[in-house]
């Protein structure tokens, strides 16, 4: 059959894993249960699974995907696939010890509620790992603010913003960068920092005067 182009950027299931691996709560003899949402092809859950497996731990693959010929594909590769969304994700009737969200967070119309379904879905120790483009970032855009404003991204982003709006809903970070990447526990987190919207605004005039 025809090669399924994957819509995942080369080389972003390693770069998901060189950011969480160390802060994983995974274990040799314990089955890891790991969901992406829009999984594509799943050659992310595929690398992840590969790490894994090489440190002696064994892993059941869960995803969403709205793509049908992409899905089959995830398929192929032994994971489970609904062609749906993250509404789906209890369906499957399994808690997570990761669910990855890979540039998906700033599609969603509802970020908040995203968040409070997610909670509950995750195992004891389980985490959420979330990754957005970072409007602190902007380097990756050639600092040009419009190039970066992309019609499909219904939320902007940086590291302070997203922690603010993960840790109103039930999380507390255990790591972040500017990217945006966050690495999520269920747990109590800190107060959202003072003078974000101010320090925002200060970079991006800064910028205006610098490029």
């Amino acid at each position: 059959g025809d090669v399924v182009q994957d819509l995942v950027r080369t080389g972003q299931g390693m770069k998901i894993w060189d950011f969480i691996k160390g802060s994983l709560n995974l274990s040799p003899g314990r089955l890891a249960r790991i969901c992406e949402v829009g999984c594509a092809s799943g050659s992310n859950l595929s690398y992840i699974q590969s790490q894994l497996k090489s440190q002696g731990i064994s892993c059941e693959l869960f995803g969403t995907e709205f793509e049908t010929n992409h899905a089959a594909s995830a398929s192929q590769k032994g994971i489970h696939v609904k062609t749906d969304d993250v509404n789906s994700l209890s369906g499957f009737g399994v808690p997570f010890d990761l669910i990855i969200l890979s540039h998906l967070f700033e599609h969603l119309p509802d970020p908040q509620g995203a968040l409070r379904l997610l909670r509950p879905l995750l195992s004891p120790g389980g985490c959420l790992f979330i990754e957005v483009p970072g409007i602190r970032n902007l380097g990756m855009y050639h600092f040009d603010l419009l190039d970066y404003l992309v019609h499909a991204h219904l939320f902007q982003f940086d590291l302070a913003s997203l922690q603010g709006l993960v840790e109103r809903n039930g999380f507390k970070m255990v790591k972040g960068d500017e990217t945006v990447r966050i690495l999520l526990t269920v747990g109590q987190g800190k107060s959202p920092s003072e003078g974000a919207a101010e320090s925002m605004l200060e970079y991006l005039n800064q910028l205006e005067d610098n490029w």
